[in-house]
C-alpha cells in the first residue's frame, strides 16, 4: 500500500516526517497527529522512550500501549496468531479507526504489551504516522496524548497545554478526519469482545465476522 503525502501550508512534508523519526531515534517521544486523536509515538522497542510515555501519562505500566503499523502486510511481523476474522476485518476497516488486539509476538516487548500475551495493533488512516512507521521499519506507540483516564487531546495546543515543551509536538494544518478514539476488538479469544466502543460501530464489526460480545464496563 503506497502512501499518498498531501499538500501542506506549514512545514514541507519531509521536515515534519524526518523530525520525528529524528526525535524517536534519539529515544524521544512525540505528539503525532492521527486519522483519530492525537498519540504519543516511540519506539516500542526503545525502553527509555517507552518508559517516558508512561510516566508523563501517569499510565499504570500494567496497561498495554497500541501501536501503529504502515501497512497491513505488517501485521503477521507483530502478531503470532493472525485468524481469518482479523484478515477480514483489517481488509475492511483498515486504514482506519479499528484496533485489533491479537497474541503478540515474541519481538514486542513486555513493558508495551503490559506483561499481558496479546497487543494492540492498528494501521490508521493518516499518512504521517504511516509515513513514521516506514521511514523508521518499525510500527510506532500509538496510546492517546493526554494524562490517564482524561480526554484524549485531538488538536496540537490541547497536547501543549497537558505536556508542555516535555515532549516534540508535530502539527499538520489538515484537520483531523474523524475526532472519535478507535474501536478495540479482542480477537485472543474465541468469541471477539469489544473492548473499547469508538468509531467503528458494533454492527459494522458484526456484518464481518459474526456476533461479538461487549463486557459490562466496556465504554
Amino acid at each position: 500500500m503506497s502512501l499518498s503525502y498531501p499538500s501542506s501550508t506549514m512545514t514541507p512534508l519531509p521536515t515534519q516526517v524526518e523530525k520525528a523519526v529524528d526525535v524517536i531515534r534519539r529515544s524521544g517521544v512525540v505528539a503525532i497527529p492521527t486519522d483519530t486523536v492525537y498519540g504519543l509515538a516511540a519506539s516500542p522497542f526503545d525502553q527509555v522512550a517507552v518508559q517516558r510515555i508512561y510516566e508523563i501519562k501517569h499510565r499504570p505500566t500494567n496497561l498495554a500501549m497500541p501501536l501503529l503499523l504502515a501497512n497491513l502486510s505488517d501485521l503477521p511481523d507483530y502478531a503470532s496468531k493472525v485468524p481469518d476474522s482479523a484478515w477480514d476485518l483489517a481488509s475492511k476497516f483498515w486504514p482506519g479507526a479499528l484496533t485489533l488486539v491479537l497474541p503478540k509476538a515474541d519481538r514486542i516487548p513486555a513493558s508495551v504489551s503490559g506483561g499481558k500475551q496479546t497487543i494492540a495493533l492498528r494501521v490508521p488512516n493518516a499518512w504521517l504516522p504511516r509515513a513514521v512507521a516506514t521511514e523508521l521499519q518499525s510500527p510506532i506507540t500509538g496510546t492517546s496524548a493526554n494524562i490517564s483516564g482524561s480526554p484524549p487531546a485531538t488538536t496540537a495546543s490541547e497536547v501543549a497545554r497537558v505536556f508542555g515543551s516535555s515532549i516534540t509536538i508535530i502539527k499538520y494544518d489538515e484537520p483531523s478526519q474523524n475526532r472519535q478514539v478507535s474501536t478495540v476488538l479482542d480477537l485472543s479469544n474465541e468469541i471477539p469482545c469489544i473492548l473499547r466502543q469508538g468509531a467503528i460501530s458494533k454492527a459494522q464489526i458484526e456484518t464481518i465476522c459474526g456476533p461479538v460480545s461487549i463486557p459490562h464496563n466496556g465504554t
